[in-house]
């Protein structure tokens, strides 16, 4: 018997696809909180905020990714999955010090408990985080991801992929985040 996390997990892409391929079979944004195969979605779309780094010392440590639920979503936010565009970048994250807060910046509101974080062993540098109590719409969440290492100077681009609540849901692309690490020449 499959877990949850595993569902997710291994829906990733074929979600992501699917979403895709609605929208672009539509033109607009998938609208329904049920589709007739009775897989999830969301009814409208999530907005990613801000990706940024947070800096002590005037070091970036760490990388927040902002992320808002609309009342209008109808289904609350289970997971997000947040994956680096260039996968050979050297951008890796310390799942274990994974954080998840309410709010739109870092530390403004309570922590939220997270059922799991995790990669997949496809892509080591995949970041799958399952709340443990879905968000409902109309709330703001700030993801804390910590780096394994300091990653090279440039430019990373953060694409983050959410899911609604449900054994069947579909994943929603919200789009790509910079961050930029170091100076840029």
């Amino acid at each position: 018997m499959k877990t949850k996390l595993s569902l997710i997990s291994g829906a990733v892409t074929a979600s992501v696809l699917s979403y895709g391929l609605l929208s672009a079979v539509s033109g607009l944004p998938a609208a329904a909180g049920r589709l007739p195969s009775g897989r999830v979605v969301f009814d409208s779309s999530l907005e990613l905020i801000d990706v940024s780094p947070l800096e002590a010392n005037g070091e970036p440590e760490r990388y927040q990714v902002v992320i808002q639920i609309p009342l209008t979503a109808a289904e609350p936010l289970e997971a997000l999955v947040i994956k680096p565009r260039d996968s050979n970048a050297g951008l890796s994250f310390d799942l274990n010090t994974t954080e998840v807060f309410v709010g739109d910046t870092y530390g403004l509101g309570p922590e939220v408990p997270l059922a799991s974080v995790g990669g997949t062993p496809l892509d080591l540098n995949q970041v799958l985080v399952v709340l443990e109590n879905p968000a409902p719409p109309g709330t703001t969440l700030s993801i804390v991801l910590n780096p394994q290492k300091r990653p090279a100077d440039g430019v990373y681009e953060l694409g983050i992929t959410a899911y609604p609540a449900g054994e069947d849901s579909v994943g929603q692309f919200l789009g790509y985040g910079q961050i930029q690490v170091g100076e840029l020449e």
